[in-house]
């Protein structure tokens, strides 16, 4: 029996233009009356997440940053936070090659640059947002720190600290142009297993839903893990099950053929 469904965003549950399908809350509504217990896993910010899901947000679920935070009912229920002397060095090597960065903490984006292009990717996925002319003064907690390469982040940025800090951190790709650090030990992965360990839940009664590099491990954290049909190959290979596409309302489909046609 499934207590748990946990869903990437971006490729996954919304669509090509980062719509909700006109399904969603109902569907929600009904796993609740069933109490399973719903989740969504992304690098977006908290406060996007909030303003998407307005109307359930003090029911929903919320693994946000990549997992490097996850809250419900708006209080945390875990952080993970970078050491300040390697945010430094990756701020440097940023500057040295005008890289788009951006400084996350658990409820505030950073950033020290600004062109037409970064701003309106930036405002798809991030609502708080602060500008400020050195990045290394911020003094808060940095959850995640992000890099927007319009040039394809897993060609070229990922390489170049894939390279210097794979060791020390966790790096992963999304949507092709976003390049993500967080703790090596984080993921959306461990944000499930916290869910997992929180509720009582075992990976027998977890569904998942992803379509990118940065959901691997959140696919290896449960029985019933599906990988999209416009997912990445190297997840496809991972996940036991393929969604149709998040174009073609997947996820929703899925969960109202396993779970609520019964």
């Amino acid at each position: 029996m499934i207590k748990l469904i946990v869903t990437d965003m971006d490729g996954t549950l919304l669509n090509k233009n980062e719509e909700l399908h006109e399904d969603f809350f109902e569907i929600f509504n009904k796993l609740k009356e069933k109490n399973i217990l719903f989740a969504v896993a992304s690098g977006r910010q908290r406060k996007n997440l909030e303003i998407k899901f307005r109307e359930i947000k003090d029911d929903l679920i919320m693994l946000f940053e990549n997992g490097s935070c996850g809250s419900l009912k708006g209080k945390t229920l875990y952080k993970s936070q970078l050491d300040k002397a390697l945010v430094h060095k990756f701020i440097e090597i940023g500057r040295k090659n005008s890289y788009n960065m951006l400084l996350c903490t658990e409820n505030m984006t950073y950033i020290e640059n600004v062109n037409e292009e970064f701003i309106t990717e930036l405002k798809k996925y991030y609502d708080d947002i602060t500008f400020v002319n050195d990045l290394k003064e911020i003094n808060k907690p940095i959850v995640k720190f992000t890099i927007f390469d319009p040039n394809g982040a897993k060609e070229n940025t990922f390489k170049i600290y894939n390279e210097l800090f794979a060791d020390k951190v966790k790096i992963s790709v999304s949507t092709v142009k976003w390049l993500h650090i967080i703790n090596k030990e984080v993921s959306k992965g461990f944000g499930v297993q916290a869910l997992q360990n929180h509720f009582d839940i075992s990976p027998e009664e977890t569904m998942v839903f992803g379509d990118g590099l940065n959901d691997l491990e959140m696919i290896q954290s449960a029985k019933y893990s599906y990988a999209m049909e416009n997912a990445v190959d190297e997840l496809k290979s991972e996940a036991k099950f393929i969604a149709p596409s998040n174009d073609k309302n997947g996820v929703l489909e899925v969960i109202k053929d396993k779970l609520l046609c019964k």
